[in-house]
């Protein structure tokens, strides 16, 4: 179950790239989605260093033609996308605790008002417009968007992260404890949000810390009853587990590029 575990959390971070890929048209370049997905795993190595450029900037040196402040927006892009849609189904395992009638609705709400927000393409715009404001120079900015992809390639792409990213998590949790029902859907939402915390501490290298005393403190507050001692223990455990899969990802991805040049 581990190992499915950490192979789904593989999945996850790779599909992470189709959003990335959307993105990154709208922010005037185009890849394919399979360079895409092979420079968002190599990304997560790069988060684990202060400073949120240096995931761009590896990006940038592998792939070798894509301008970095372009990597560097739709980089943010995609992570606030991932944000919001973990956001959301942390809430939906909540209201599902009381109700799954309302929990799935709730997924389903979030997950729209998500992929609506991404479609907009408001991040792309602003960039272009101080982009032309202080350079003239096309190549070294992002430009104001020029083709849109379509809301309902985001939700595509969406359902694609969310669905093995959760799954993820829910099988981590049943492999390494015994809670079911109720508490493993309060711990479920428990560890979404907290990687959220995590996701948006952006002077945190990876998170570190922010994430799992999230993990414990929210687990504590929706009255998951287990010790203090045992919360903290699976915080540490689910992050040593993600710190193996984000390794495993930029390892199996790398030599992929340098085989290319």
């Amino acid at each position: 179950m581990l190992a499915l575990a950490i192979i789904l959390g593989l999945i996850a971070n790779y599909l992470t790239g189709l959003l990335l890929r959307l993105f990154l048209i709208q922010h005037g370049t185009r890849i394919s989605s399979k360079a895409a997905c092979q420079l968002q795993l190599v990304a997560q190595i790069g988060k684990y260093v202060p400073g949120k450029i240096w995931s761009a900037v590896l990006q940038a040196q592998l792939i070798g033609r894509t301008p970095i402040v372009r990597l560097f927006l739709a980089g943010i892009d995609s992570t606030l996308m991932s944000t919001m849609l973990l956001s959301g189904l942390g809430l939906a395992f909540v209201a599902a605790v009381w109700s799954p009638t309302t929990g799935v609705l709730v997924a389903v709400l979030s997950t729209f008002v998500a992929t609506r927000i991404a479609a907009s393409a408001l991040l792309a715009r602003l960039s272009g417009m101080l982009a032309r404001l202080k350079t003239k120079t096309q190549d070294s900015a992002p430009v104001a968007p020029t083709h849109n992809p379509s809301a309902y390639k985001f939700l595509l792409a969406a359902i694609a992260f969310s669905i093995p990213a959760t799954l993820g998590y829910v099988t981590l949790l049943v492999a390494t404890t015994d809670l079911r029902g109720a508490e493993l859907s309060l711990a479920t939402a428990s560890v979404l949000l907290s990687w959220v915390l995590g996701a948006l501490a952006i002077v945190v290298p990876g998170g570190f810390g922010v994430r799992e005393v999230a993990f414990v403190m929210i687990s504590k507050f929706m009255g998951l009853d287990l010790p203090l001692g045992v919360l903290a223990s699976l915080a540490i455990f689910i992050r040593a587990t993600l710190i193996i899969q984000d390794f495993l990802t930029a390892l199996l991805t790398i030599p992929v590029f340098f085989r290319k040049k």
